[in-house]
């Protein structure tokens, strides 16, 4: 596998190859699907493109085919995770997430998963499930899985536009390349914040996405993001 620089950074390689038989030595940021690909820990992960080439059953780490994802608000931390109850966001962005969905009212952006994390489950009344009840359940889930959708469509958005705005060529970059250059170009956590506040079309705008970003959670957040 060969690399190429730029400046201080080592840019990209131009190993198209995927599969089992052609595993990175390092976390990479596969930039043909934006997901990431390589061991982290002692799992090896793999992307969309290894997806593809697998031949047999693929690995699997706890309850899900991954270890560690980039946060989906910032895109400039790793957000590790092997189970369903696993959070979107890194440990900087997620207590902002949560207060973002209790200053509205709702859940405005999923924090994980698992629709219990997102405020979505089927609550009997009197020990009974009336239709009413599954009709709306049916509906909220449904809103749920739409809302994740969009949220991994935006990531991989932001993520390509910043791959570009910092350069990077060819089919991959590792990981750590990549957080060196996006922090360095500025892109850190409350950067990232406050751009994917303005990007998920709910009428944030920069001052108000920087608010919410310096304002103090509340402690059982703080907790959380410890």
């Amino acid at each position: 596998m060969t690399t190429h620089s730029t400046g201080d950074f080592a840019v990209s390689d131009s190993d198209a190859l995927r599969g089992p038989h052609h595993r990175p030595e390092r976390l990479q940021v596969c930039i043909d699907c934006l997901w990431l690909r390589g061991p982290y820990g002692s799992f090896d992960n793999i992307c969309r493109c290894d997806r593809e080439q697998w031949q047999g059953e693929l690995p699997t780490c706890g309850d899900l085919g991954l270890n560690v994802i980039l946060c989906m608000s910032c895109l400039s931390k790793p957000v590790p995770g092997r189970t369903r109850w696993s959070p979107y966001h890194c440990e900087s962005c997620q207590p902002r997430v949560v207060q973002l969905g209790r200053l509205a009212g709702r859940c405005v952006v999923p924090i994980g998963r698992h629709s219990l994390m997102n405020g979505t489950f089927l609550q009997p009344g009197g020990g009974q499930v009336g239709d009413a009840q599954v009709v709306a359940f049916y509906d909220q889930l449904t809103a749920h899985f739409r809302s994740q959708t969009d949220l991994h469509e935006l990531s991989e958005r932001r993520l390509r536009r910043r791959l570009t705005e910092l350069g990077v060529t060819g089919h991959e970059i590792t990981a750590e390349s990549y957080l060196v250059q996006s922090w360095a170009a500025g892109w850190g956590p409350e950067t990232g914040f406050v751009d994917f506040l303005q990007a998920i079309d709910q009428g944030i705008d920069a001052d108000t996405a920087s608010e919410l970003w310096i304002m103090r959670p509340k402690p059982e957040l703080a907790e959380e993001e410890a």
